[in-house]
């Protein structure tokens, strides 16, 4: 088992526990999810500090999503760790409850535990059919993920909108490296 997988193990279990996590945001989910708009390729733009201790303060992370039957995605995540070493790590994502569109669960290889992936915002559905972006975070803990499928689309045309809500729903968010080499 890579590290890679290891530290997200550890991750899974931190989101559960009762790290700070302001219950005052009052989060909920998006109320419709377009799977198939939804898919492919993604990178991430932010992530909340706490994330970062457990996922080896990698750069070049990226996500792809392909739907594998009703309701179930797979899913393979991506990194450079700090020695520029290429992790990854693979598993799917499923819906327990089909009325909430927004709150997936997701199972890792090698992570015990199944997690949840709660998407809370995303952009508009532009014309090529796929969001822009999306934030997603876990019901009881700090961590944040922000993808994005263009960074410099991203940041031109949406940056303001995603930190204006981050910031009013108190997220701490640091930018994840991503001048890498595709």
């Amino acid at each position: 088992m890579n590290l890679f997988v290891v530290i997200t193990s550890v991750l899974f279990f931190a989101s559960f526990s009762s790290f700070p996590f302001s219950d005052a945001k009052n989060l909920e989910t998006v109320s419709e999810l377009n799977l198939t708009s939804y898919m492919g390729h993604w990178y991430q733009v932010y992530a909340a500090p706490f994330d970062f201790t457990f996922q080896g303060y990698g750069k070049c992370i990226t996500a792809a999503y392909h739907i594998i039957s009703d309701n179930n995605v797979s899913v393979l995540n991506s990194q450079l760790n700090v020695n520029n070493v290429f992790e990854d790590v693979d598993g799917y994502a499923f819906y327990k409850d089909i009325s909430k569109p927004g709150q997936l669960s997701v199972v890792l290889s090698g992570v015990p535990t199944v997690a949840p992936y709660w998407v809370i915002k995303l952009g508009n559905i532009d014309d090529d059919g796929l969001y822009p972006y999306s934030i997603v975070s876990v019901p009881q803990g700090p961590s944040l993920w922000v993808l994005a499928r263009n960074i410099s689309e991203f940041l031109y045309e949406y940056d303001y909108e995603v930190t204006d809500f981050l910031n009013l729903y108190e997220f701490t968010y640091i930018p994840v490296v991503q001048d890498c080499d595709f």
